[in-house]
């Protein structure tokens, strides 16, 4: 037969010595969560609290309608190799505007100082005409010395003559002069009058809308605008070399001037 088993605890006292131990253990996390955490430091009331810092709102800025370049990219279903190209190099509308109002005040500029040089031309022509008078009343007074044989007078007077001479060679060249400078703001007035109205056929470009697109650069008004304003640049392009032809006549007016007061003042 087997031996005798040792006696076991009763199933109800197991279980009431766990339940024991649960609580136990409970109880001292209680204990140690419910004690109170150590006060925090005072609060340092030399330091001061830095100023909110604003962020400045956008500044909202006008766009700048301008022209567009030369090699601004085409469509590519609308372009091809028989595209008409933008023939007119664009410029911003300010900067046009601003060279239309230059030309303006150039012209009235010009155009009164040529009535200002036709004055003084008329002056210098009136003082050359009576230094004329003078050398032809010395050429007879020295005609005079010498039928009567007065050879001291007469080289006297010839010195004199050869003297007023001079003086009236500078005087008509002072008088060639102020026309020239005359004939020279005139061509200036025209100038400006061409570019000017070259100014306004590139201020029309802008009624056309936007020049990159082919479909607005082969429509009839775009080529018509287009044209005017080639047309403008040729016309303001022969106004700028009759002034630079005038300008090396004046130039040359001008050295003769020089050459003229050297040989009076000899």
């Amino acid at each position: 037969m087997f031996a005798a088993s040792p006696p076991r605890a009763p199933f109800s006292t197991a279980v009431a010595f766990v339940l024991l131990a649960s609580v136990a253990v409970v109880s001292s996390g209680e204990a140690q969560e419910g004690t109170p955490p150590p006060s925090p430091p005072p609060a340092d009331t030399t330091m001061i609290a830095p100023a909110p810092i604003a962020t400045p709102a956008p500044v909202a800025t006008a766009p700048v309608p301008a022209m567009p370049g030369l090699s601004a990219p085409l469509s590519a279903e609308l372009d091809s190799t028989l595209a008409l190209p933008l023939l007119v190099e664009p410029r911003p509308r300010e900067e046009i505007n601003a060279d239309l109002g230059a030309m303006v005040q150039l012209k009235a500029q010009a155009e009164f100082l040529v009535s200002q040089y036709k004055a003084r031309e008329a002056r210098k022509k009136s003082q050359a005409e009576i230094k004329k008078t003078e050398v032809s009343s010395a050429k007879i007074r020295i005609d005079l010395a010498k039928k009567e044989k007065r050879a001291i007078q007469q080289k006297d007077l010839e010195s004199t003559k050869k003297r007023l001479e001079s003086q009236q060679k500078f005087l008509e060249r002072m008088r060639d002069l102020l026309a020239a400078e005359g004939e020279t703001q005139k061509a200036t007035a025209d100038y400006a009058q061409a570019r000017a109205e070259e100014c306004r056929a590139e201020l029309r470009l802008y009624d056309l809308g936007d020049l990159t697109s082919p479909v607005v650069r082969m429509s009839a008004a775009a080529r018509g605008a287009q044209a005017r304003v080639i047309d403008a640049l040729k016309g303001r392009a022969d106004k700028a070399g009759r002034l630079a032809d005038n300008e090396k006549t004046q130039a040359d007016r001008r050295k003769a001037v020089l050459d003229a007061y050297a040989e009076m003042i000899k």
